[in-house]
């Protein structure tokens, strides 16, 4: 059976160091016990650091640490036991490329040196990007959905960013059972508002969960983002600042790119406000939606509806959707 040569080394260069120099089949360091039971061969060679120095037939050395890794002088050998009880109390940190060689069979793993495994790490880097960065969305995923599938999105994140064609033929293919045989460019016209009027600071929301009935998060700490609405004063939009959102506040563990989060409840918003006399003013306006005020009383409209939040995940972007509530001079009502 063949085996696919994932680290891009040729034949020639995997022959290249000793099998004999690596730990092999007979279980390896791990399988042997720090004391060696004393023998023959042992006397023969001594007792290095409570390890037997051995002696084959053709003058190479090894010992009870990994009879399988044979040395040219005594000397290696004990260099090959200090190196194991060194690493052992300090194991050095592995790179991406050598975690992936621990899970090939041990004969194939032997066949790396130092060399090249550098080598492949640059390649590896330099094909799935900076490691740190994807560990870094890994835990970006867990954190914001406790997403099972966390690593299949980072990794599919990181094919969009460097070949965006090939994620999407690959989950075709996944998707039909057979490559994609055309690619369908599509003009869409999308409207975008150049132009939209301030209604202040935003500071909080308050919404209902759509997902765990009775939980309402209150959402703050926009660092600066803006309660913005359309000149036709129907449509309310936030703009910049700090739109992140934590899923599991909401109970959302599934991974998407739109959610809707709930129904947004009240708002609350900074700004100045001078044709409201004694009730204007620079201040923290607060309105409950279905609120409305008649007679200097607060009334609830049971008719109205509440509006839904709406979140794009990869733009960290929180909508209005929906609702019955109108932008008057006054302010936000209904």
């Amino acid at each position: 059976m063949k085996r696919a040569n994932i680290f891009g080394l040729s034949q020639k260069e995997r022959m290249l160091s000793r099998p004999s120099m690596v730990t092999a089949a007979h279980g390896g360091i791990s399988a042997h016990q720090k004391t060696a039971p004393k023998s023959k061969a042992a006397q023969l060679g001594g007792v290095y650091k409570g390890y037997g120095l051995k002696r084959t037939a053709d003058g190479d050395w090894y010992s009870s640490l990994d009879p399988s890794s044979w040395f040219e002088t005594k000397a290696q050998a004990q260099k090959h036991i200090d190196w194991y009880l060194k690493n052992r109390s300090n194991p050095p940190k592995k790179s991406h490329v050598e975690k992936l060689i621990d899970m090939l069979p041990p004969i194939a793993a032997a066949s790396f040196t130092k060399k090249q495994l550098a080598a492949a790490e640059r390649r590896y880097k330099k094909q799935h990007g900076n490691p740190a960065k994807f560990d870094r969305c890994v835990k970006d995923v867990q954190r914001r959905g406790g997403a099972a599938n966390a690593y299949a999105v980072c990794t599919a994140a990181g094919a969009r960013k460097r070949n965006p064609a090939a994620g999407a033929e690959a989950a075709f293919e996944e998707f039909h059972g057979h490559p994609s045989e055309e690619l369908v460019t599509v003009k869409k016209r999308v409207h975008h508002h150049k132009y939209l009027a301030g209604a202040g600071e935003l500071r909080w929301l308050r919404v209902r969960s759509a997902v765990i009935s009775g939980r309402v998060v209150r959402l703050q700490r926009f660092k600066g983002a803006i309660l913005a609405f359309n000149e036709e004063k129907n449509q309310l939009f936030i703009e910049g600042g700090d739109q992140s959102v934590n899923l599991k506040d909401f109970g959302i563990t599934e991974v998407h790119e739109v959610y809707t989060l709930g129904r947004i409840l009240g708002i609350g918003y900074y700004t100045r406000k001078d044709h409201l006399g004694d009730e204007g003013g620079e201040a923290l306006y607060e309105h409950e939606f279905r609120m409305t005020n008649r007679n200097s009383r607060h009334i609830v409209v049971k008719i109205s509806r509440y509006p839904d939040l709406i979140y794009y995940e990869r733009n960290q972007e929180l909508v209005f959707s929906g609702g019955s509530y109108e932008i008057r001079a006054e302010g936000i009502d209904k």
